[in-house]
């Protein structure tokens, strides 16, 4: 089990609320967004909190690009509807610009010391068909261990707009993941979109729960204030008292999981694929 706290490094309160959930709370990794304004804070946080997973949260909205690409930089201020309709239409030239400001983006954290433990997207920009095959491409070449792919089978009881985002991120997640995962290793189940910025208790409870064998991830939107950033619909504060309400430990003795990071939860499967290859070779001698 994986807990992921996106949005690292947007505002200072998100940075901080995430070092309270790692050290207080279930938070096993955050995405780190490295084109923000508190990106250095997020940076600092990781390097005193060592065992604290960090991935690159590849964004093209709410910040400026590290590449000043004009197009990327266009970007900036769409909703999320427009972002997906203005990279569907562009031209081969601006995708080229947009890959081109992802890898940046991945390097800049590789060139600061840190090995990243996963890869995904602010508002899961990185499934978009067109850029998909990317995001699996610099995971291979910069040795990320894990991509989010945010198929959610779960419905929550949410209004008719977030379940329509919810029904169409599994769509493009289904629609190219034959093509583009077959070499990256990604989650086996994925819980919190449908509840981003309003998970209780009970939510987490029921996600815990619904682990099975192989590799879960929550997501969770954490923050010490409720305005940094302000988004409609969003409690960040109320979320970080979700996710600090029990210690990893009493969460496993409760649910009997596993919780642990990316990095950790990929030394766990190349250790179970050393074990099983001896037994796929006598089946295939045989």
């Amino acid at each position: 089990m994986v807990v992921t706290a996106d949005d690292f490094g947007r505002s200072d309160s998100i940075c901080h609320a995430v070092e309270i959930a790692f050290r207080e709370g279930l938070v096993t990794d955050a995405s780190l967004m490295v084109n923000a304004e508190s990106r250095d804070l997020g940076l600092e946080i990781a390097r005193r909190n060592p065992d604290l997973g960090i991935g690159v949260h590849l964004a093209f909205q709410d910040v400026e690009p590290l590449t000043k690409s004009k197009f990327v930089s266009g970007l900036r201020h769409l909703s999320h509807g427009a972002v997906f309709l203005r990279l569907l239409l562009a031209r081969p030239s601006h995708i080229r610009e947009v890959r081109s400001e992802m890898e940046a983006q991945v390097k800049w954290l590789v060139d600061q010391g840190v090995q990243p433990s996963h890869i995904n997207g602010h508002n899961h920009v990185h499934i978009h068909p067109r850029i998909r095959r990317t995001v699996s491409d610099l995971a291979l070449k910069y040795d990320i261990p894990w991509k989010r792919t945010p198929h959610e089978r779960n419905f929550e009881n949410v209004g008719v707009a977030r379940r329509a985002q919810q029904i169409a991120l599994s769509f493009f997640c289904l629609l190219t993941a034959f093509v583009t995962d077959h070499n990256v290793n990604i989650p086996n189940q994925f819980f919190g979109f449908a509840v981003s910025g309003q998970m209780k208790r009970e939510h987490l409870a029921k996600y815990l729960a619904k682990a099975t064998s192989g590799i879960t991830e929550i997501i969770c939107h954490i923050g010490l204030l409720d305005d940094a950033p302000s988004i409609d619909g969003y409690s960040w504060t109320s979320e970080l008292q979700t996710i600090t309400t029990m210690s990893k430990r009493e969460a496993e003795d409760a649910f009997n999981v596993n919780i642990a990071g990316f990095h950790e939860a990929a030394r766990m499967k190349a250790a179970w694929m050393l074990q099983i290859s001896p037994t796929r070779h006598n089946l295939i001698s045989k």
